[in-house]
């Protein structure tokens, strides 16, 4: 039995080794650098793209659709927006998604919530 017993601490002791020298030789060296990018058109570009991808108005459209065809017996649904405005073009966006909530007839079911702190935001979540 006690045999055993040391074989296996012999080879807990081995292994122990070689994760020690993995870890030190198979560490991988991640270097950050500096990307400057001086191209304000490009920068636009994908901007505008990012924000066609979150496809905001068409998920107010979707929330429409949605709500007209929910059971009315259930509880309201709610749709939240929440986010930030860092400039015109945000605010601009933002007022625009709240006129089509009112054309849409779903303004008292969809929440916006601008420029709200991290802590707010899981507050939100749940």
């Amino acid at each position: 039995m006690q045999g055993i017993l040391d074989e296996t601490t012999a080879l807990l002791v081995k292994e122990r080794e070689n994760v020690k020298k993995v870890t030190v030789e198979e560490t991988p060296v991640i270097q950050e650098k500096e990307v400057i990018v001086e191209d304000a058109i490009k920068i636009d570009e994908l901007t505008m793209e990012v924000e066609r991808l979150k496809a905001h108005g068409l998920q107010l459209e979707a929330f429409s659709v949605a709500v007209k065809r929910l059971d009315f017996s259930l509880p309201k649904s709610r749709l939240q927006f929440v986010g930030s405005c860092r400039n015109k073009s945000d605010e601009e966006r933002h007022q625009m998604l709240k006129n089509k909530a009112i054309e849409l007839n779903v303004n008292e079911q969809v929440e916006f919530h601008k420029n709200v702190t991290y802590r707010s935001v899981t507050l939100h979540l749940h």
